[in-house]
């Protein structure tokens, strides 16, 4: 075999490591529709509802793709709102930022200290990275941490003053039918052990916040395409190895 040849496979080998790479990124924002992000320099998916339902049927991704995915909402918030911290230091969008939907827990009938999204349509053969920010401006009275929950796993964003912190689920697998759901609600008295993590002895918080997210894949290539790649490897380290001797 000579250089030329093996050089040829070689590049063929090389061609197949793009689907391995991330794809584009789908952003939400969440709140109200008298504040949402421009849809330049990247695609923004608004987010208008707090209530039951599918708000997102065929989301964008930043370069306005459409993907396929949708959003819906299986556990209503309570509202949107407009009171975070206009800033973009978190990465998203300032106006993306600045709103959210959002969970309370005081008492009486308006009780509702939880949300649930629903990610539909993901590719069961990719894992998601998945970012979620919440912001409040530092006047509020209370604290405001926010659990955020996939799949049993829970992590905590304090959302009071926030401009820049995030919570991050890295290479996460839809389930069997492409779904995520990701939980919001209040910290608790009862979370002793996120209590622990956070340094604190207690909280009284009673509002919690989503207000953007980016969602990006790292696709897994089917099993062929592995095979094939690695066939190909394969025959170039032997035409190297002869090219040698």
């Amino acid at each position: 075999m000579n250089r030329a040849m093996m050089a040829l496979l070689l590049l063929l080998a090389v061609s197949f490591v793009p689907s391995l790479a991330q794809a584009e990124a789908i952003l939400f924002d969440f709140g109200p529709s008298s504040n949402q992000a421009p849809d330049t320099p990247n695609y923004y998916n608004d987010v208008n509802s707090a209530s039951v339902g599918e708000v997102v049927s065929n989301a964008k991704d930043a370069a306005g793709t459409d993907t396929g995915i949708s959003l819906s909402i299986t556990d209503s918030f309570f509202s949107t709102v407009q009171n975070g911290i206009n800033s973009s230091a978190a990465g998203f969008e300032a106006m993306a930022q600045y709103d959210s939907l959002y969970v309370r827990g005081t008492t009486g009938d308006d009780n509702n200290d939880t949300g649930i999204i629903r990610l539909s349509g993901l590719d069961t053969n990719a894992l998601y990275d998945i970012v979620l920010f919440g912001s409040r401006t530092s006047e509020a009275g209370t604290d405001r941490y926010t659990v955020y929950t996939i799949d049993g796993v829970e992590k905590v964003l304090n959302c009071k003053g926030n401009s820049s912190e995030v919570v991050t689920f890295s290479n996460w697998a839809p389930d069997s039918q492409g779904n995520i759901d990701i939980g919001a609600r209040l910290l608790t008295n009862s979370d002793t052990t996120l209590l622990a993590q956070l340094g604190i002895a207690s909280t009284n918080t009673d509002h919690g916040y989503l207000s953007a997210m980016s969602v990006t894949a790292s696709v897994v290539p089917e099993p062929g395409s592995v095979t094939l790649l690695l066939a190909v490897a394969c025959f170039v380290v032997i035409g190297y190895r002869r090219v040698q001797r």
